[in-house]
């Protein structure tokens, strides 16, 4: 996968991000396809098609899923970083 790529699905997973109502800084490092199949799946939290309390509950989960893969995603980057380094 070239860096391209990488970039083109950044902005795209923080674009559907940014549509579904979640925080799409928190999805930065989260542009893999993983990342991308990960937000497709998630239910939207915008307060047009739900409740207030189901769409801060949907707004966390997702937020947290963002971290989570971006903190993954960060963690194997340095990984490789150094390995290939070695």
């Amino acid at each position: 996968m070239n860096v391209y790529t990488l970039i083109f699905l950044t902005i795209g997973i923080m674009f559907i991000a940014t549509k579904k109502g979640f925080n799409p800084w928190l999805w930065l490092l989260a542009g893999t396809p993983l990342g991308l199949v990960v937000i497709a799946f998630l239910p939207s939290a915008n307060p047009k098609k739900s409740d207030a309390a189901t769409c801060e509950a949907r707004r966390k989960k997702g937020n947290v899923a963002g971290v989570i893969l971006s903190a993954l995603s960060l963690t194997f980057g340095i990984y490789l970083f150094v390995l290939l380094r070695s």
